[in-house]
């Protein structure tokens, strides 16, 4: 069975992003209240997205 980065072909993408929630999460420095952090529902995003415009890879996000 297929799985639904690999039905949309966004492995790739799925994986950067993946590696940036890891990291965000990992630093600490900004987390949502659920994680213990008291960031919002815009900052969080924001943090993740960064690095993804910072590589050297196209991500295209839909």
């Amino acid at each position: 069975m297929a799985t639904t980065q690999d039905h949309l072909n966004l492995g790739a993408a799925a994986t950067l992003l993946m590696n940036s929630m890891e990291q965000v999460t990992h630093d600490g420095e900004i987390l949502s209240s659920d994680l213990g952090g008291s960031a919002n529902a815009k900052q969080v995003p924001e943090v993740v997205i960064k690095p993804l415009y910072g590589s050297n890879k196209k991500v295209f996000l839909i």
